[in-house]
């Protein structure tokens, strides 16, 4: 199932990702490609993002409730100001892909969203773990919520593009 999601994702990414003014080459290689901009990438960004919560211990329900307590995230680190802005534009690049008919500033902007989680999550720690038992020792609110709010975007942009996104690669 899981690998019937991701072949249908990579077909249907790589065609709604072109640009209609220019010329189609049909590529099984680009399509599949698990680096750069494909579904495969994407998938494997999402299916990353959504591992943290499961690593941390939180469920769906406790994110959920830790989102309706906190009053606000705290952005302290430039590459979570980055996300985090990145992600409050969603809703103006769905505007736009309606208003032009067409999805390539949709696919370019998950792969962008995908780059921007990548760069905060290499400095960001989500979760302080001991490096023996990697026992979860502290986790960083702030930062499971921005996790959050991105595969939820993520999430709803895959959703539009037609494309089911995987919990797990």
């Amino acid at each position: 199932h899981r690998v019937e999601c991701i072949a249908y994702s990579a077909v249907r990414y790589f065609e709604l990702k072109r640009d209609r003014k220019k010329e189609y080459v049909f590529s099984y290689d680009q399509m599949l490609n698990p680096k750069g901009d494909t579904a495969v990438y994407l998938l494997y960004m999402y299916a990353r993002i959504r591992g943290i919560s499961r690593v941390v211990g939180m469920t769906n329900a406790d994110v959920r409730a830790l989102a309706e307590k906190t009053p606000a995230l705290c952005l302290d680190h430039p590459n979570e100001w980055k996300l985090a802005c990145h992600l409050i534009i969603f809703p103006e690049v769905v505007d736009a892909c309606t208003s032009r008919l067409q999805t390539l500033d949709l696919c370019t902007y998950l792969y962008d969203l995908s780059s921007h989680f990548s760069s905060f999550y290499k400095v960001c720690y989500v979760a302080d773990t001991d490096p023996d038992t990697k026992e979860v020792l502290k986790v960083n609110e702030s930062r499971v919520l921005l996790c959050s709010a991105a595969a939820g975007v993520m999430a709803k942009g895959f959703s539009l593009l037609g494309i089911r996104p995987v919990e797990r690669m």
